[in-house]
């Protein structure tokens, strides 16, 4: 059975309705599609919003000329959203993902025993659940840098209050209520999929969202019982008889 196949079962054993076509996007994009979202695309924002300040990049940003194809431009262009991508998705672990588990959002205790078994299926549960809500949560973390600059200092400075703002607010709960609900799906469908522990000590958050374990869950060693050796009972010493006792054993009188 195929990783998109084990994802998309019921509970009750029938395909759910709603996966089918996902399979376009794991077998055409691949793992690129989910990267590219996660962090190019809020690099992306952060870059534009930046865009009016330095020149550099705006140049990266700009058409290329007939002469110019822009080769270069594009590789700058692409490792620098990469790498503002990447410094994005650090403060939104700081930021969003506290807000999200002070607010109920809390994280399985996944049992990282199972990964083995079904690292599959558990991949494509990042890449069509994990993936967007990085895209979502990045998003929403780039998209106020970006607004401050575009709006005192870009095009939007244009406009009057308060309607670049209201937008600003709309865009943001869309993608914190975007964000939240693709971390659910991830959540929930994850916990299906590889189940949970009896008993976690320590668990450290990640900012890749993997959470590792220190110590407890069903991939620890097993501790092996000694069972307790207990002494046998002393038997009470007998004692010597007296040799009245004795002498009235012989004559069978008291």
């Amino acid at each position: 059975m195929r990783a998109m196949d084990v994802a998309c079962i019921n509970f009750d054993g029938f395909r759910r309705p709603s996966c089918y076509g996902l399979g376009i996007v794991d077998d055409i994009f691949g793992r690129g599609f989910g990267l590219v979202i996660a962090y190019v695309l809020p690099g992306l924002v952060v870059l534009s919003g930046v865009a009016p300040v330095l020149p550099a990049v705006d140049s990266w940003l700009a058409a290329p000329s007939a002469g110019d194809p822009g080769v270069g431009r594009f590789l700058y262009l692409a490792l620098s959203a990469l790498g503002a991508g990447l410094v994005v998705s650090c403060v939104r672990w700081l930021i969003v993902d506290t807000v999200h588990e002070c607010s109920g959002l809390n994280r399985p205790k996944l049992d990282d025993a199972k990964l083995a078994d079904a690292r599959e299926a558990y991949e494509l549960l990042i890449e069509i659940h994990y993936r967007y809500y990085q895209f979502y949560s990045n998003t929403l973390v780039a998209l106020p840098l970006s607004y401050i600059s575009l709006r005192f200092g870009g095009p939007l400075a244009r406009f009057q209050f308060p309607w670049p703002e209201l937008a600003f607010l709309f865009l943001g709960s869309v993608l914190f209520m975007g964000s939240r609900d693709a971390l659910r799906k991830y959540y929930s469908r994850a916990h299906s999929l590889l189940g949970s522990v009896a008993q976690q000590e320590v668990c450290i958050p990640m900012t890749n969202g993997g959470h590792h374990e220190e110590s407890g869950g069903a991939s620890s060693p097993r501790k092996e019982v000694v069972p307790a050796v207990t002494a046998p009972k002393s038997q009470s010493p007998v004692q010597p008889h007296s040799p009245q006792q004795q002498v009235s054993k012989t004559s069978g009188k008291p």
